[in-house]
C-alpha cells in the first residue's frame, strides 16, 4: 500500500445491553483521520458516522456522513438499512473484538443486500476478508493526547514505526488492491494507530506527520526503510 499517512484499536470493553441486542457495542467510538476524527455512534436502534475535530473539545461537525437503522444483530454483525432513491437497502457492518481491540471490517459496507436474510447469509464470507479499522473509546483518545510529541521521534522510533507498517501491509497484501467503500479510513487511520501504540500522539494535522516523514525520508539511516515502507503495499 502506498503510504498516504496510514490507520485501527479499541481498548475499552463492549457495552452490555439488556434488550434484544444483547452484547452490543453501544456507545461512541472514534478513529483518527488526517485532519479530523471519525465519530461512530452506536445506539440500540441506529449507527451513525460523523466527523469531529481533532482538538480536545472533539466538536462534531454537525452532519452525518452515513446513518443507518439497525435491523438485526448477529454475533457482532449489525444488519442495518438505509434508503436509496426511496428503496430500502440493507448493509452488513461487521465488528469484532480481537486482542482487546474493537475492529470494524471495511469489507462490510462494500456490499448491499435486498433483504435482511441475504445480509445474514453473507456474514461468513465477509468475515473472511478482515481489513480492519480500529475504533477507540473516548477515554483512550484522551489518553493518547498525553503521549509524546511526534517531533521527538528518534531514528529508532521511526524504524519501529516503519517495520510495523510494512508488517501490516504484508499481512493484508491480498486484500489491499481491492477498492473498499471505507478504504480511506484504513489509509488515514492505521499509521496513526501504530504511532499511538509506540507512545506518540497522532492527533495532529496531516502536515505535522508529513514533516516527520520527510525528515526520515532524507535521513541516510532510514531512507531505504522509508522507501520500502511507502512501496510495501504496491
Amino acid at each position: 500500500m502506498k503510504l498516504k499517512i496510514i490507520l485501527i484499536i479499541f481498548l475499552a470493553g463492549p457495552a452490555i445491553s439488556n434488550g434484544p441486542f444483547a452484547q452490543t457495542m453501544d456507545g461512541d467510538w472514534y478513529t483518527p483521520l488526517r485532519n479530523k476524527i471519525l465519530h461512530l455512534a452506536i445506539s440500540k436502534d441506529s449507527i451513525v458516522f460523523r466527523k469531529c475535530s481533532s482538538g480536545i473539545e472533539m466538536q462534531d461537525y454537525g452532519y452525518a456522513d452515513m446513518a443507518f437503522k439497525i435491523e438485526k444483530v448477529v454475533n457482532g454483525n449489525y444488519i442495518v438499512s438505509g434508503t436509496k432513491d426511496t428503496v430500502p437497502t440493507f448493509y452488513l457492518l461487521n465488528f469484532k473484538w480481537k486482542d482487546g481491540r474493537n475492529n470494524l471490517n471495511i469489507e462490510s459496507l462494500n456490499h448491499t443486500f435486498l433483504t435482511v436474510a441475504d445480509a445474514e447469509s453473507s456474514i461468513k464470507l465477509i468475515e473472511q476478508q478482515p481489513v480492519n479499522v480500529v475504533l477507540l473509546s473516548k477515554k483512550t483518545i484522551d489518553e493518547i493526547r498525553r503521549n509524546k510529541d511526534i517531533a521527538k521521534m528518534t531514528t529508532i522510533d521511526f524504524k519501529n514505526y516503519a517495520l510495523k507498517i510494512i508488517e501490516l501491509d504484508s499481512s493484508n497484501a491480498s486484500y489491499l488492491n481491492k477498492k473498499y467503500r471505507l478504504s480511506y479510513l484504513y489509509i488515514e487511520s492505521t499509521g496513526r494507530i501504530v504511532l499511538s501504540a509506540l507512545g506518540f500522539n497522532p492527533l495532529v494535522k496531516g502536515n505535522v506527520i508529513d514533516s516527520m516523514l520527510e525528515r526520515f525520508a532524507g535521513n541516510p539511516e532510514t531512507k531505504e526503510l522509508f522507501t520500502k515502507m511507502t512501496e510495501s503495499g504496491k
